[in-house]
């Protein structure tokens, strides 16, 4: 290749990227090293034999936000001496630490700023959505899992995730059609299914899912949502709206009043001093 595309990741985490190198000449390539800026490397350098190839791992690794590219230099000695070049590019941008943190679409963008859908099996709805005039949805005739990946989250003690979802899949179960909700502490090594979206029959509104953080608090972590279909049967594709991490609403509930009446008739009344619901 003549360039390497990093894509976007978050600061202070670190990506590689592996390049092969191929020898097409008659006598032995002789690398001595490869040039580049920060925060881009490569340690390369090595003997490749004639009609042979190698591989060379190029590294990304910002430190701070913001976009990047520099041009890697491959010094060649010996019987070829000279230079090629490899162009590199990479973005970064600062874990979300700002709350409450809302993703409704809205900006008609698939995917959203410092949002991932990589084989672009997601997409927006405008005729099916929970609020606003976009929902994401997914298309139901991907080969593959479909990933919608949330940016990286500093999160802190006592959040939780909410969305809205809806999906009108006659056959939506773990055997044809399910979306798994996931999340990632360990910059994506491993992810863990928090809930699925599956419902027993169609779907005609939007419903809302709420995921306690607790267990979390504290780590940088990522959500993705992940689509399985056999594009089968009465298949839709699952809609996805109005996202929001935030803190879990503090109570402040009393008894205000104790009634008494005839016979076994007595009550008490609850008094909720916050500005929030309290679902009892």
């Amino acid at each position: 290749p003549t360039s390497v595309d990093f894509g976007m990741m978050v600061s202070g985490s670190s990506s590689g990227m592996d390049v092969t190198i191929s020898n097409t000449g008659g006598a032995d390539l002789v690398i001595d090293g490869v040039t580049v800026g920060a925060p881009f490397s490569c340690d390369y350098a090595g003997t490749i034999a004639a009609g042979g190839s190698d591989v060379a791992t190029f590294y990304f690794d910002p430190t701070v936000a913001g976009d990047f590219a520099e041009t890697a230099v491959i010094n060649i000695t010996g019987g070829y001496a000279g230079q090629d070049t490899l162009d590199l590019m990479g973005a970064a941008y600062d874990p979300i630490a700002d709350y409450p943190y809302t993703e409704g679409f809205e900006d008609g963008m698939m995917p959203p700023d410092m949002w991932s859908n990589p084989d672009g099996n997601w997409g927006l709805a405008t005729g099916s959505v929970h609020s606003g005039g976009y929902a994401a949805k997914v298309s139901y005739s991907h080969t593959g899992d479909a990933i919608l990946s949330s940016p990286v989250f500093a999160l802190p003690t006592n959040f939780q995730i909410s969305f809205w979802w809806r999906d009108n899949d006659t056959y939506r179960t773990t055997t044809h059609d399910t979306t798994f909700f996931e999340i990632t502490s360990d910059d994506g090594a491993s992810w863990e299914t928090l809930t699925y979206l599956s419902a027993p029959s169609s779907q005609t509104d939007y419903i809302e899912e709420s995921v306690d953080l607790s267990a979390y608090a504290n780590m940088m972590v990522q959500f993705r949502w992940r689509d399985v279909t056999d594009a089968s049967f009465s298949a839709y594709g699952t809609g996805l709206d109005d996202i929001t991490v935030s803190e879990i609403p503090q109570y402040s509930l009393f008894f205000s009043e104790y009634m008494e009446g005839s016979g076994n008739n007595k009550a008490l009344e609850i008094y909720n001093a916050t500005d929030s619901v309290a679902h009892l």
